[in-house]
């Protein structure tokens, strides 16, 4: 039955495996998702309290490859200043 389940903060399986359990001992965490937030959620861990930075370096040659699919959704999305931010970088060229 667990493997059917997508979409859970903590499962426990079977009798012996209570939710205090999973609030003192067995890893799991008391601060759980709630209201269908395991759709894009976890349980609280220390990693919650990590924060992170994206480091985004493109050459040109790459952004003038992907540029036209970016500029693409941008206008898909009605982003005109995000399609122009492109358009600028690459000068239109394909």
């Amino acid at each position: 039955m667990a493997r059917r389940i997508r979409n859970a903060g903590a499962i426990f399986v079977g009798s012996y495996a209570p939710v205090p359990l999973g609030d003192y001992s067995a890893g799991s965490t008391h601060v759980l998702p709630t209201s269908g937030t395991a759709a894009h959620s976890s349980g609280l861990t220390v990693r919650s309290f990590c924060r992170t930075v994206h480091v985004i370096d493109y050459t040109a040659d790459a952004l003038a490859s992907v540029g036209p699919l970016v500029e693409v959704f941008a206008a898909a999305e009605h982003l005109p200043g995000h399609r122009a931010a492109i358009t600028a970088r690459t000068g239109g060229r394909r």
